[in-house]
This record gives structure tokens, sequence and C-alpha cells, in this order.
């Protein structure tokens, strides 16, 4: 029934339109043609929205307001003409259901007992990962082995990956890098809410911030313009928490490796020594010590440091430099 009414309002609609098309065209007739036109595409949506199924009607005001944008902005056609294409696909024959997936058998797992792992060391991975000639297998196998590496080692190389020709390599290296410094971004980031929710006193967020900015420097995720903001706000929470506490070791030691990489030389060896007397382990200091006095092209006292420091101490990279510096056949440079 209401589906039926619908083509009646249509053609109200239509002589309407084609009366108003013969009178002269001025503001009120064609106000009054719209208001008309409104009213007779406003009764055809309702009609058409009646002559619906129950489950095509949902939502209401939503259903209803398409119907009427249809009637009113294309007439004749709009809204029953979307009618008959719900009624041919009510109508039209359902189709057999296709079985698109079929069932596989599970893969027999086997073990590869003669698949030799390898293992590369810092310079085996620089070595693989530079030879283009390299297959994109073997260096993908030695870019997978640098996650086992302290991110100081393995960021330089990371970022020596960025401009490759090997998409696969050039977006895993890209992918490592930025997860580790969206890690310590969110945490920066965590830390500076409760930095501005706080009240005094704020010495253990301070101190959390300046050890939070300076891993962004010590772990080489930062370059340019945002390692010296780093570097900056290392510093700035770091003597803020020194203001307070004073006495506070690891703080001090902290501001001189800032000082350091900031290329404030003589301030960083002070900060340095100041750490040291209150009580800092001295062994941990002296790589910090001996790279100041080298560069500032003190090299006796480079070899006097490095050779007060106990072989167990040295790392397998400290171990080249200590080596050098502590052969007795090894004279310090001239210049």
């Amino acid at each position: 029934m209401w589906l039926g009414l619908a083509p009646i309002i249509l053609a109200l609609d239509a002589v309407l339109i084609t009366r108003a098309l013969q009178q002269p065209v001025t503001f009120t007739n064609g106000v009054v043609l719209l208001a008309l036109h409104a009213l007779l595409s406003l009764g055809c949506a309702q009609a058409i929205f009646l002559s619906l199924p129950d489950a095509c009607r949902h939502p209401r005001r939503t259903i209803l307001g398409l119907l009427f944008v249809l009637a009113f902005f294309i007439p004749q056609v709009g809204c029953f003409g979307l009618r008959l294409v719900l009624l041919a696909v009510q109508l039209w024959p359902e189709t057999d259901e296709q079985g698109w997936f079929g069932e596989v058998t599970p893969p027999e797992f086997t073990l590869q007992g003669d698949h030799v792992a390898v293992r590369f060391g810092v310079g085996g991975v620089r070595a693989r990962l530079s030879d283009r000639d390299a297959s994109a297998e073997n260096r993908l196998e030695a870019l997978l082995a640098i996650k086992s590496m302290p991110q100081r080692l393995s960021s330089p190389l990371l970022r020596t990956l960025l401009n490759d020709p090997e998409e696969d390599l050039r977006l895993l290296a890209y992918g490592m890098l930025d997860s580790e410094e969206k890690n310590i971004n969110e945490r920066i980031n965590q830390a500076l809410d409760e930095y501005r929710r706080a009240t005094e006193p704020k010495t253990d967020i301070s101190r959390r911030l300046a050890f939070l900015y300076w891993e962004l420097v010590y772990q080489n995720l930062v370059q340019g313009d945002v390692k010296l903001y780093a570097l900056q706000e290392a510093g700035r929470f770091a003597r803020e928490v020194l203001d307070v506490t004073p006495s506070d070791a690891g703080v001090w030691v902290l501001l001189g490796k800032i000082r350091g990489s900031s290329g404030e030389w003589e301030a960083a060896h002070d900060a340095l020594m100041q750490g040291r007397s209150l009580g800092f382990p001295a062994t941990r200091l002296i790589p910090y010590l001996a790279e100041h006095a080298f560069r500032q092209r003190r090299f006796d006292e480079v070899k006097t440091l490095l050779q007060s420091m106990e072989t167990i101490a040295v790392g397998d990279v400290m171990q080249p430099i200590f080596d050098f510096w502590t052969k007795d056949e090894n004279r310090h440079p001239r210049h």
C-alpha cells in the first residue's frame, strides 16, 4: 500500500515542478515551489520508509533523512529508485553458499639439527652489514644479531642502514631505532606529567628526568638539535637535584657526563671529581677522566689513569684502548 502511494506523490511533484517552470521566475514563486517540493519529498520519503522491511528501518532518523535528501535533490528518481533496488535485492534468487576455505593437513614439525646458528660480534655485524655484495638473507641475519647488543653500540650501526638500498633492512633498522626512542620518550612524558602535577619536593622526579634525557644521548638515539635539547634538559634537571641534595654523587657524575658531551671538559672534570669525592667508585670514573685528559691533550695523565684500572673492569670496547696505553713500549703521542 505504502509503496503504491509513492508514485502518486511523485506524480504530484512532477506536476508541481512542470507548472512552476511555466510561471515567471520570482522570489515568491521560488520559495513556494521549494516549500511544496520539500513537503511532497517528505511525504514520498515517509511512504518509501514505511514500505521498507523492518530490518532496513534502523536507525529511523538516518534512513528517513537519507530518503528525504534523495527525493528532494533527485526528484522522480532518488528515493523511489532506491526502493526499487531494495525490492530487486529482496526478490533476487539466493545463490548457493560457496565454500571458500578448505581443510589442510598441519605441517609436520622437523628439528633441523644440522642448522648452525651464526653468531656475530660487533666487528662481524658491522662488516656483514656494510658488505653490499652479501646476500640479503645474510645481512638480515646480522641485523637481527644486533638485538643482543647494547643499544649504545647498535644505534650507530642501525643508523647507517637508514639509507640502505635493501628495503627490508632499511625498514627493520628504522623500526628498531624508533621503538627504543619511543620507549624512552614515553617514560619522559610520564615523568613530566608527574613533575607538573607534583608539589614540593620534586627531587626524585627531577633525578629520574635527568637520567632519562641523558639516556637518549647515551644510547645514540638522538642527533643534532634534538641531542642538544636533550643535553640541556638533562643538565637542567640534574642541577635542580643538586640544588636540593648537593651530596648526590651519582647526579654529580651524570652532570660531568652531560658537560663532557657538550664539550665543557673543564666543568665536566670538576663535576666528576666532585662525584668521586662523595663516594662514587673511582674505577667507573677512570674512562671518563681519561677521555677528558685526552681531549685536553694531557697524554701522560691518560696513561697513568688507564694503568690504574683493574684488568677485570675493562670491557670489550675499552680493551683495545687499554692495551694501547698500558704497553710498556708504547709512548704517548707528541705534537
